[in-house]
């Protein structure tokens, strides 16, 4: 069983906020605030659709006592529904394609961490305890209270280390010439679901989601990601062998 101890520690709860994004008063940086706002009007641009905004928020780690080197900015756009003519699918379809456009063309960065844009619908469930509204400065809701969250190491890298070995596996079919494409999709909710399952129960703290981030942090989860596009790239391509058997 691989341990980072790295990744581990990164777990543990600091005694404030993260000072480059909250001051002693625990209110947010106004120089973070602004930027995080024009990124946030940056996306929208970007997404090229009129869409009313209802808040800007930041949660995640970065909004807790939880944040390390790892953390991202993770900025929510609650929008209004109403205001966009669409199809609900539609819209989830754009909102993705153009979320993964953006932050892979630009890679906003605000002191060290990066920006991650994303659309939330305001019935959406979130599980996160920290909720920063960056448009209205002022927390929605945070959790209080200086407890030390108890890590359970072994057991946060045991489950990861389920995950990891179908990964390892699944490369290795790759490279052999098997087509994963489907069950590259299935781990990849599986792992989402699980995450989430983690999240609704325990909390922010518990070994689902933990080892969760376990994987982000030691790069499994971007080389799933990295083995799916490969997949899908051999999917869409004929090979040199196939010239002669089919015929246009």
């Amino acid at each position: 069983m691989r341990v980072n101890d790295k990744i581990i520690d990164s777990f543990e709860l600091k005694k404030s906020l993260n000072p480059d994004y909250f001051d002693k008063k625990e209110k947010m940086n106004q120089k973070v605030r602004r930027q995080l706002l024009y990124i946030a009007k940056s996306f929208l641009d970007f997404v090229g659709v009129p869409i009313k905004v209802k808040d800007v928020t930041l949660t995640g780690s970065l909004a807790s006592r939880g944040y390390s080197d790892y953390s991202d900015a993770d900025l929510h756009i609650i929008f209004d529904p109403k205001s966009l003519d669409m199809l609900p699918a539609t819209m989830r379809e754009l909102f993705a394609a153009k979320q993964a456009l953006f932050n892979k063309t630009y890679d906003p960065m605000v002191f060290g961490h990066e920006a991650e844009l994303y659309f939330q619908h305001p019935d959406e469930k979130h599980a996160s305890q920290n909720v920063y509204s960056v448009l209205k400065d002022q927390w929605v809701k945070q959790e209080r209270g200086s407890k030390k969250q108890a890590i359970k190491a072994e057991e946060i890298v045991d489950k990861a280390e389920q995950y990891r070995r179908q990964v390892d596996y699944l490369e290795a079919r790759f490279k052999e010439g098997d087509n994963v494409t489907d069950e590259i999709d299935y781990l990849k909710k599986k792992l989402r679901k699980a995450r989430q399952d983690a999240l609704e129960g325990a909390g922010e703290y518990s070994v689902g989601n933990l080892a969760f981030k376990y994987l982000r942090r030691d790069g499994t989860l971007e080389r799933l990601k990295n083995l799916q596009d490969k997949s899908v790239s051999r999917k869409l391509s004929l090979s040199e062998g196939m010239r002669g058997i089919l015929k246009m």
